[in-house]
């Protein structure tokens, strides 16, 4: 060790750090998460070690306690249970898609069908016809996307059998 003098005069091998870059910023829940083990807690129910996996978009977190030693094995096993959703299956999920399909071609004919009230001028009857269409799309594509969110889900349960 050297004298105090000398550790306070004591030129700096490394450069300065510079700023801190920020992390990007999710776009989903569940797309980017942090993973934690805390270790050397008292033992309960055969339990030691406590796994934190914290969505950074919703910030929510899950808790799963863990028995020592732990594997990688164990570990996925154990998040996919208690975190992962049920896995659908694909004939589920396509079973879904043509009945969104389906229920928005419906609502289109529906809205189609519908006749004008003389007490409503034309152009308040077009507009709001318009609007009825737009919405049916609208909630038909939200339903239409989740199911190609669990199609996207089960792409990545695929992909964590084929690691574990």
């Amino acid at each position: 060790m050297a004298c105090v003098t000398c550790q306070q005069y004591k030129a700096d091998h490394l450069r300065p750090a510079g700023l801190l870059q920020p992390l990007p910023v999710p776009s989903a829940v569940w797309a980017d998460i942090g993973i934690d083990f805390i270790e050397a807690l008292p033992k309960v129910q055969g339990k030691t070690v406590i796994l934190s996996v914290v969505d950074r978009f919703s910030k929510y977190c899950h808790f799963i306690p863990l028995a020592h030693p732990y594997t990688a094995e164990s570990v996925a096993h154990a998040f996919f249970a208690d975190i992962a959703p049920a896995r659908p299956a694909v004939e589920e999920v396509e079973a879904l898609a043509l009945a969104v399909y389906r229920e928005e071609r419906a609502r289109v004919e529906v809205i189609a069908q519908l006749r004008r009230s003389p007490a409503v001028p034309n152009e308040l009857f077009y507009i709001t016809q318009e609007m009825h269409r737009a919405l049916a799309g609208f909630q038909c594509r939200e339903q239409k996307h989740g199911a190609a969110r669990l199609l996207e889900l089960e792409a990545l349960h695929a992909f964590f059998d084929d690691l574990i």
